[in-house]
C-alpha cells in the first residue's frame, strides 16, 4: 500500500472537496469545525441535553451546584473524545463515515445493493495477506455470490452455500472480535444478522481496519465512499 506520505494526499480536502486540506488533518478547517461541534458540544448544549436529568432517584431535583458538575464532566469527556480523535490529525475517512451512517434513507434494504458494491470496491484495495487463508479467487468468488444475491439474481440457498464455504475457509472469527476476515463475510449476511450494525454500517467497516493500515489508505478509502455516496456526503457538508 502507498503511504500517504509518499506523496499522494490531496490538496483539496477529500469530504467537501471545495476547500484546502490544513495539515496535520486530513481534512479542510471548515469540515474539522463542523465534525467538531458534532463531537464536543458547547455548555448550552449540554445543559440542555441534561436538564431532563435534573431529579435523583428518589424524585427530588438535583441542586445546580450537582447540575452544573454534571455539565462539566460530560464536556470534559466529550473533549477527551475529540483529543483522541484527532490524535495525529482527523481523518477524512471517519467524517465521511459519520456523515453517511447520519442519513437515515441508507440502512433501507433498497440501498443495501449500494453499500455492498463499496465494499466489493473496498475489499479490492486490501491486501490479499488481509484474508489469509482464503485465497483472493476464494473472495473473489464469494463477493460474486454477494453482489448477485442482493442484485436479486441469486436466491438465499446459494447465498448461505457461499457464506459457510468462506467462513470455513477464514477460521473461526468470534461475533465480538470484529478484524478484516469479517467483510467479506458481512457481504453474505442477511440483514436480521446485524441488529444495530446494519444502522451503523460504515462505522461497522472502519472499526474493522488496524489504525496503521487506515492512515495508508484513508484518502483512498474516501475516495470509494465519494464514488458511491457523493449524495450522502454532500449532504452532511451543506447541512
Amino acid at each position: 500500500l502507498e503511504s500517504r506520505k509518499m506523496g499522494e494526499a490531496p490538496v483539496v480536502c477529500p469530504v467537501c472537496q471545495a476547500a484546502l486540506v490544513e495539515a496535520p488533518h486530513h481534512t479542510c478547517g471548515s469540515c474539522v469545525g463542523k465534525y467538531r461541534r458534532e463531537i464536543a458540544h458547547t455548555w448550552e448544549w449540554v445543559e440542555k441535553r441534561l436538564s431532563g436529568y435534573d431529579k435523583t432517584p428518589d424524585g427530588s431535583l438535583i441542586s445546580p451546584e450537582v447540575m452544573e458538575e454534571n455539565i462539566r464532566r460530560h464536556i470534559r469527556g466529550e473533549e477527551e473524545a475529540w483529543a483522541r480523535i484527532t490524535n495525529g490529525g482527523l481523518r477524512a475517512s471517519r467524517v465521511a463515515v459519520d456523515a453517511i451512517d447520519e442519513d437515515g434513507e441508507l440502512p433501507k434494504r433498497k440501498n443495501h445493493p449500494r453499500r455492498i458494491a463499496f465494499m466489493l470496491d473496498l475489499i479490492a484495495l486490501l491486501p490479499d495477506s488481509c484474508f489469509t487463508p482464503a485465497s483472493r479467487e476464494h473472495i473473489n468468488e464469494a463477493l460474486l455470490v454477494a453482489k448477485d444475491y442482493w442484485d436479486g439474481k441469486a436466491g438465499d440457498d446459494q447465498r448461505k452455500q457461499a457464506h459457510d464455504k468462506l467462513r470455513d475457509l477464514l477460521g473461526k472469527i468470534h461475533p465480538g472480535d470484529w478484524d478484516l476476515r469479517s467483510l467479506p463475510l458481512w457481504t453474505l449476511e442477511t440483514e436480521p444478522f446485524f441488529d444495530w450494525m446494519w444502522y451503523q454500517w460504515f462505522d461497522c467497516v472502519w472499526s474493522c481496519i488496524p489504525d496503521e493500515m487506515m492512515e495508508e489508505i484513508d484518502y483512498r478509502f474516501t475516495a470509494l465512499l465519494q464514488r458511491h455516496f457523493a449524495h450522502e456526503i454532500r449532504l452532511w457538508v451543506e447541512g
